[in-house]
């Protein structure tokens, strides 16, 4: 395998496995866990496909069985079109899609389509790029118009572009303004899914025969000899081996400019300048909206401001009042539904910890190695320092709480890692 170095010094290979249009939970979970075992170590994913769940369990598994580390692995996800609506959407939608890959962090998270309000969009993933919850941030089917436009705005350069690339739309103009800006291209539907007689191709087929190759691993070989990462897909172990079969040989020159010579200058799988296509994927919903405005009344406290200094430890939308500043500190906690803080620990040398006192709403709590407790108005949480504890809201309800400081002598609040969604999932 080769690698690409991205303009973040991190390396991605210039090979992985793509999950689009599995979306049957059990599948995309054991061809995860196949191209793992068949050596992939790049999986593309997106909120769109429909299986981050599944992708996430695959890996789980892999890395259980001592198939990989997950340190090995090189995982991107994608924000929809949806949530490209503004800052805090597409910021929330990487949060959301790391719940469901069940992970801390990916290595890529890229903007699905240039739709929606993209610069905003692209503010959320960059944020959540400055927080460690990705490694890098790129976009998807930017054309180069686009894709300069949008390098010549953003304080972070996305790192990579990936198009449809493959000798039938091979966008020369494309790779020549991604090298410019610095950015790795890589190919969606390397091998055109399938159309143009590409698995029969005489010309491929003659060039493949050469070095006892088809004519889809020359196509394959063709794209990452021009320094494209690509994505193939299959859910057959056999198509997987040989997909990945394309390190052993290389084309010659006269070869390469054969095969580019196929090239239409246009895509014949979809047209991004289709008003009616921009309509759809611009109406497509893959979740419910949230409801952003907060319920009247919650309570006799005020709801404050978004928690913007410990969001990075929270899944969801929290908000903080300060009720008193002076003697004992106190805050009014607000969580919007499904709202959670990660593990944490308050640390102490002496005193310290932290006593909750709910007034609005449904809630949990719950501490390490102990079953999660319901919380309702009037319910008091005494949390003792050095004691490892989660608290949120439910589901269904906005809930809140009072947070109060116990003093004591160094404190110190440290945070840990994320509740599960399988774990959060099963309290209600």
């Amino acid at each position: 395998m080769e690698y690409v170095t991205l303009n973040t010094g991190a390396k991605m290979p210039l090979e992985g496995f793509g999950v689009f249009q599995i979306p049957d939970a059990d599948e995309c979970e054991r061809v995860v866990y196949d191209a793992i075992k068949t050596g992939y170590r790049l999986l593309d994913t997106a909120a769109s496909y429909m299986n981050e769940e599944a992708l996430g369990k695959g890996v789980k598994k892999a890395i259980a069985d001592g198939l990989v580390t997950r340190e090995e692995l090189f995982i991107t996800t994608k924000v929809w079109v949806q949530d490209q609506k503004t800052e805090k959407a597409a910021y929330e939608a990487v949060k959301a899609s790391l719940e469901k890959l069940d992970m801390p962090y990916v290595d890529l998270v890229l903007l699905h389509q240039a739709m929606g309000d993209y610069f905003a969009a692209y503010r959320g993933i960059t944020k959540a790029y400055q927080e460690g919850l990705t490694k890098a941030v790129g976009v998807s089917n930017f054309f180069p118009s686009v894709l300069a436009n949008i390098c010549e705005n953003v304080e972070v350069i996305p790192a990579v572009n990936q198009v449809e690339l493959h000798p039938f739309f091979a966008q020369q103009e494309a790779l020549a303004t991604m090298k410019a800006y610095g950015i790795a291209p890589q190919a969606w539907a390397p091998l055109a899914e399938g159309k143009h007689g590409i698995f029969t191709d005489p010309e491929l087929t003659e060039i493949g025969a050469k070095y006892g190759k088809s004519a889809a691993q020359v196509v394959l070989r063709w794209n990452v000899q021009r320094g494209v990462s690509i994505l193939p897909k299959s859910t057959h172990v056999e198509r997987m081996e040989q997909n990945l079969s394309i390190w052993d040989f290389e084309l010659i020159e006269d070869e390469m400019k054969k095969i580019g010579e196929k090239d239409l200058g246009h895509s014949e799988i979809i047209n991004h300048f289709d008003p009616q296509l921009v309509k759809m994927l611009n109406n497509r919903k893959i979740h419910e909206e949230k409801e952003n405005s907060i319920p009247a009344g919650l309570s006799a406290f005020p709801v404050g401001e978004p928690n913007t200094s410990t969001a990075q430890y929270f899944i969801g939308q929290s908000y903080l009042a300060p009720v008193s500043t002076s003697q004992v500190p106190i805050f009014n906690v607000t969580f919007e539904p499904g709202c959670r803080n990660n593990w944490h620990i308050h640390h102490a040398k002496n005193g310290g910890g932290q006593m909750l006192i709910c007034v609005s709403g449904r809630g949990w709590y719950q501490e390490w190695g102990k079953e999660a407790r319901e919380l309702h108005p009037g319910d008091v949480v005494n949390i003792p320092a050095e004691v490892k504890h989660w608290h949120g809201a439910a589901k269904d309800t906005w809930f809140q709480h009072l947070a109060v400081e116990v003093q004591g002598e160094e404190t110190k609040t440290e945070w840990c890692e994320a509740v599960t969604a399988d774990a959060y999932d099963k309290l209600d």
